[in-house]
């Protein structure tokens, strides 16, 4: 019975050896596993970060660009609206000069003729 005994502890510690080779093994490639995913997912990120810095200096550009076009317009809407005040203030004096001696003056007259009339 004895050496049935001491048989089975020798097997058993055999098993146990294995199980914890085994059990360390599985460890180890699980970190591994782990590390790989971890290293994968931070380039992802990276590399989202950095299409994200590209869209965001895109973007500004558009923007930028876009704000000038709209200075740009803005400038040439004001000179036409003050080409159209110039132009209402001179056919006022051809009106007032009309009404206050009852005929164009010369200059008065070049000026109403040369406007544009509707």
């Amino acid at each position: 019975l004895k050496a049935v005994a001491d048989k089975q502890d020798k097997v058993a510690e055999k098993q146990a050896a294995d199980l914890k080779a085994v059990a360390e093994k599985q460890a180890a490639d699980l970190k591994a596993v782990a590390e790989k995913q971890a290293a994968d997912l931070k380039a992802v990120a990276d590399k989202q970060d950095k299409v994200a810095e590209k869209q965001a200096a895109d973007l500004k550009a558009v923007a930028e660009k876009q704000s000038a076009d709209l200075k740009a317009v803005a400038n040439k809407v004001d000179f036409v609206m003050m080409t159209q005040l110039v132009a209402a203030v001179v056919a006022l004096a051809v009106l007032c000069t009309r009404l206050f001696d009852g005929k164009l003056s010369p200059v008065a007259n070049a000026l109403y003729t040369s406007l544009p009339h509707s």
